[in-house]
Formats: C-alpha cells, structure tokens, sequence
C-alpha cells in the first residue's frame, strides 16, 4: 500500500510540475500587447459586474415567483365552489 500512496504522489507532483512548466512559457510567450491587457483586466473592478449579476438575478427570481403565485391563486379561485374538492 505504502508503494502504490508513494506512486500516487510521483505521478502527482510529475502532472503538477508538467502542468505548470506548460503554464509558465506559454506565459513568457506573451507579447507586450498582451502583457499590458492582463495589467488592464487585472487593475480592474469588477463589483458593479457582480452587483449587475445580482439585480439580474433578483428581478428573474421576482418573476418567476409572480408566476407561480397568480398560477396558485388562480386555480385556488377556479375550483372554489366546485363541489368535489370541497370537504
């Protein structure tokens, strides 16, 4: 068992270092361009993005709970006086 753990780790840490040996040159083949659009995304503040989510979010859920509540309320109005779902 302890091996096979040991293997496990091996292969591990071989993807990780793999993975990110990948990761850094492909980030120094970046161009200049590049390089000042990553600083650009980077310094930017994304909170009016996640409040826009939020408001979009929101005014869905308002609606769809609307809908739900008038179909509720119109088939509790519907079936009102039909006498066989009265007990």
């Amino acid at each position: 068992m302890t091996k096979l753990q040991n293997f496990t780790w091996a292969v591990e840490d071989i993807f990780k270092e793999t993975f990110l040996n990948y990761m850094n040159s492909w980030r120094r083949n970046m161009t200049e361009a590049a390089d000042k659009l990553q600083a650009e995304v980077a310094a930017e503040n994304f909170d009016y993005v996640i409040l826009y989510l939020m408001v979009m979010i929101g005014m869905f859920s308002f609606i769809i709970v609307a809908i739900l509540v008038s179909t509720v309320k119109s088939k509790r109005r519907e079936h009102s006086n039909d006498p066989y779902h009265q007990y």
